[in-house]
């Protein structure tokens, strides 16, 4: 029987391993998809942790970072979607480094998309299901870029299944921070220079001074100089 935690702690005595927490390890060994959210909420450390030890060949234990998988997350952003397949690269590669002509390929597929299109949700999205397919089918890998051409309609054309669906789901206006109740305090960051970082702010987005659509320090008027 296959033990991934054996694989685990084999690979880990040659050293140098990439930053991975044990389950994301097992995914990557196990060859299953792999969530990218996951990833970000490793680097990130936003999910509580536990840690899990390995008694390598020496005798020294090696302590390794044991989280759950993200449920219910899903990534949108270009920015992140880059930090999680560079993390999840550097990783398939240190555990199967013949896999580096694939990955480049794969690499510059999706750095041609991100850059023909200004809808990077899609693309992440589109992305995503290209590797669900992949694990799904043991005579494809990531190079066979060909293969991918439904699914690339589905995920990016106007009339694709998933196009419509992605629409339905994300592209929905967000609730405005100036429809909040009166009485709901206002947005220090938003009055700022800096401004709200918040996607979903549960304070009021309005001026300071005159409770106009704008942030203070763009008031017109007399109040806020």
């Amino acid at each position: 029987m296959y033990d991934p935690k054996g694989a685990v702690k084999s690979l880990m005595s040659r050293g140098n391993a990439p930053p991975f927490s044990l389950n994301l390890w097992q995914d990557v060994l196990c060859n299953r998809f792999l969530d990218f959210a996951a990833i970000i909420d490793d680097h990130r450390g936003i999910i509580p942790q536990h840690h899990d030890s390995l008694e390598l060949e020496d005798g020294e234990k090696l302590t390794i970072r044991h989280k759950p998988l993200a449920r219910g997350k899903k990534l949108h952003s270009q920015s992140d979607w880059w930090m999680a397949f560079n993390k999840y690269k550097r990783a398939l590669l240190w555990a199967y480094p013949h896999r580096e002509a694939e990955l480049a390929k794969y690499s510059y597929h999706l750095e041609s998309k991100f850059s023909s299109s200004a809808q990077h949700a899609r693309i992440v999205s589109y992305e995503s299901a290209i590797r669900r397919f992949v694990h799904e089918r043991d005579d494809l890998t990531l190079a066979d870029i060909h293969e991918f051409s439904d699914i690339s309609f589905s995920h990016l054309h106007t009339d694709g299944a998933e196009y419509a669906a992605f629409g339905k789901s994300t592209d929905r206006p967000k609730p405005s921070s100036n429809s909040k109740p009166r009485n709901t305090p206002i947005c220090g960051e938003y009055n700022s220079k800096k401004g709200c970082s918040r996607d979903l702010c549960r304070f009021r987005h309005v001026c300071r001074a005159c409770r106009g659509n704008h942030a203070r320090h763009q008031c017109p008027s007399s109040e806020s100089q």
